[in-house]
């Protein structure tokens, strides 16, 4: 009894000797990750200086000490313009080294607001949305669930289920069921995590139980607070001991809230043999002579799974990519657009602050060998929006020099509507016009030279049936044409378009808005042969008419809506709608893009893409590009 009282007091001395030694060490500034932490917390505001020599990002710390952070200048530029590319309410982009834990990206978004850039004074890390635990995990939950069964043996990835769309319990009813209802039938636990079943992961929490699936949330870092270098937000998840909140829960429709730091995190594990590394931002800490005053290691935080587990998961998940719901943001007819395999999961839900359509994608690459850990998290008001395994396709794209992310000045004119809406930003005050009698949108867009769908957008019009004496609003004219400077001081790198002056001597008319005309129907007319004679589109012809079906009546009047004439102004203009022409050779500079050098030469960038066989609207610097005349 003496002896194991001896040693009991010789090991408890032992750590009260290791606890004080680290007190020591964080007060002193020695080599720990709690005095940067310390540091770090009491900064007011935590802003990434890019130092332009050295190609990396630094955070000063005050008394000459600055941190250098993990933060990679080109990725995270690739994660900030893929966020920025397509039309998105918020997102985030976190990527970590799964090796070590270094975080290699953190970019956030959030629409009309160009602070979350690092390259943005005014950006504060301690705000990022990557921070923030804040929105539903949804699906990503499953990855957890499926590793819990496989460790309890539960089921194997090849272990079949049976699903009809519904789970339906005798007591409590219909549990949950799966988008549309779609029945999977008879499906392995392997392809139910591609597809996201959620019937059979429903089933699965039933067979864990309660208490083994809590214990397997706790284990991936749920409901404990994230060591990490800034402040983040602990994720949670709520597991019912109820039947239907289990099946529920296990299948992503539970309370579960996670940041997309910890969802980057849950991929890493995956990818390094279920080794959950410490995420860290900061590499070291200098002071103003350069002596190295800390440096991170990594760190094991925890291990969730055994190796062969993590294995296991990480197969089932690259079948998310080659068979699952991620397969059409990464394969292009029928071929993967990345030249190495990734292993991945996704995940939908509505919810979350701010609320709306949650979109999770998290992931690894290459699967066989990771070098990354990615995690998206995209935010929209509407299910209609980019969703996140679109931005993670084009981040992995770029990352594996596959298809580099181009800059979005660049990108902004996919549409001739979009084209149009950069020419409608002047200056010049708004011009109303007055609906008279005999007029409708057609002949009103026509002689403002605006496009006719900007021009209902403008003033929000559901139909095109317009009223005597209706008020329109000409979106961002001043007058009937654009001056050319506003048009130098919105795009110096564009010449502005040959300005079409009416020249009496020359003996021609400028374009014009064709009158609207009155027909009254005959014998044997038809909506075709009417719209043939003035030489317009039927469907136009029955929406200016109000007409609910294509029969006509003999003595019915018809109102023809008027088109634009081809002519030109003068002779002197002539040869800009001559057909005899000769085409010209253009050799494509770096920043133009097919509608710029469309417009130089005043012909249509749909004849242009034709005549050159383009399949796409990407065009390479020193193309070589035939102009037709």
């Amino acid at each position: 009894m003496n002896r194991q009282r001896l040693r009991k007091l010789i090991l408890l001395s032992i750590l009260l000797l290791a606890s004080a030694r680290l007190t020591i060490a964080a007060e002193e500034g020695e080599h720990s990750f709690l005095w940067l932490k310390d540091k770090l917390d009491k900064l007011p505001f935590q802003h990434l200086v890019l130092d332009p020599d050295a190609r990396i990002y630094t955070l000063p710390l005050g008394d000459g000490q600055e941190a250098v952070s993990t933060i990679q200048p080109d990725l995270q530029r690739m994660a900030e313009r893929a966020l920025t590319l397509y039309n998105i309410n918020y997102g985030s982009v976190v990527i970590l080294n799964p090796k070590t834990g270094a975080v290699l990206a953190m970019a956030g978004y959030k629409q009309g607001n160009s602070s979350y850039s690092l390259d943005n004074d005014s950006c504060n890390l301690a705000n990022s949305l990557a921070l923030k635990a804040r929105h539903p995990a949804a699906s990503i939950i499953k990855v957890i669930t499926a590793s819990a069964a496989l460790e309890n043996k539960v089921a194997r990835p090849e272990s079949t289920f049976s699903c009809s769309g519904k789970l339906i319990d005798r007591r409590d009813g219909c549990l949950l069921s799966d988008p549309t209802h779609v029945r999977h039938g008879e499906i392995d636990l392997s392809l139910a995590l591609a597809k996201s079943c959620n019937v059979t992961f429903g089933k699965v929490a039933a067979l864990l139980g309660p208490a083994s699936l809590k214990e397997y949330t706790r284990r991936f870092g749920f409901d404990e607070a994230l060591d990490f270098d800034l402040s983040v937000e602990p994720s949670r998840a709520t597991v019912p001991g109820n039947i239907k909140g289990l099946a529920r829960a296990g299948a992503g429709f539970g309370d579960v809230m996670m940041s997309p730091l910890h969802g980057a995190l849950l991929a890493a594990t995956v990818a390094n043999h279920g080794r959950m590394f410490r995420p860290y931002l900061f590499a070291e800490v200098r002071d103003e002579t350069g002596k190295l005053l800390f440096r991170q290691e990594p760190q094991v935080m925890m291990r969730p799974v055994e190796a062969a587990t993590a294995y296991q998961i990480g197969r089932m998940m690259e079948e998310t990519i080659t068979e699952g719901t991620a397969r059409r943001s990464f394969y292009k007819q029928g071929k993967p657009i990345l030249p190495v395999e990734i292993a991945g999961k996704t995940g939908t839900l509505t919810g979350g602050n701010p609320n709306g359509v949650c979109t999770w994608f998290v992931g690894f690459a290459p699967a066989d060998d990771p070098r990354i850990a990615i995690s998206v998290l995209v935010v929209n008001h509407s299910r209609s929006g980019t969703k996140s395994t679109r931005i993670a396709s084009r981040v992995l794209a770029a990352y594996f020099e596959v298809d580099p992310i181009p800059e979005k000045k660049y990108i902004a004119t996919n549409s001739p509507q979009k084209y149009e809406k950069r020419y409608a930003a002047t200056n010049s005050p708004p011009k109303y016009h007055v609906v008279k009698r005999g007029e409708n949108l057609w002949t009103i867009a026509g002689k403002y030279k605006v496009s006719l769908k900007v021009l209902k957008q403008a003033n929000r019009l559901h139909s095109s049936s317009l009223k005597v004496g209706q008020k329109l609003a000409i979106p961002g004219r001043g007058g009937t044409s654009i001056s050319s400077d506003s048009l130098v001081a919105l795009r110096p790198e564009v010449a502005p378009p040959v300005k079409i002056v009416a020249s009496a001597s020359a003996g021609h008319s400028i374009p014009a808005a064709r009158p609207t005309k009155l027909h009254v129907v005959k014998k044997g007319d038809s909506l075709w042969k009417i719209a043939e004679k003035y030489g317009v589109s039927w469907k136009d012809l029955k929406r200016v008419n109000s007409l609910r079906s294509n029969h006509l009546k003999v003595g019915q009047k018809l109102t023809v809506p008027g088109s634009r004439e081809k002519q030109v102004t003068s002779a002197s203009d002539a040869h800009f709608a001559s057909a005899d022409q000769p085409a010209k050779l253009h050799v494509v500079k770096k920043g133009e893009s097919l509608w710029e050098i469309a417009e130089k030469y005043g012909v249509s960038w749909k004849d242009l893409k034709r005549v050159n066989s383009l399949r796409s609207n990407r065009l390479t610097v020193g193309q070589e590009l035939t102009v037709p005349g």
